[in-house]
């Protein structure tokens, strides 16, 4: 049988794994980096473009 979830909830879950799959995309992009993959190869993977894309991972590593 499903189970009922309120609404306020079922946000309050979708916030916590959005947060989740952001720390996961940073991760594997600068994984993706640091494995030789190019700024435009990461980039059409986020669906950005590759100038994004360096910025992005830079941005996630502290640079």
């Amino acid at each position: 049988m499903p189970q009922v979830v309120r609404p306020l909830d079922a946000l309050a879950q979708l916030t916590e794994l959005r947060a989740t799959f952001d720390r996961l995309e940073r991760v594997l992009a600068g994984e993706a980096r640091r494995s030789y993959s190019t700024w435009d190869e990461i980039g059409t993977a986020l669906g950005i473009s590759c100038q994004a894309a360096h910025r992005f991972v830079n941005r996630a590593s502290g640079l």
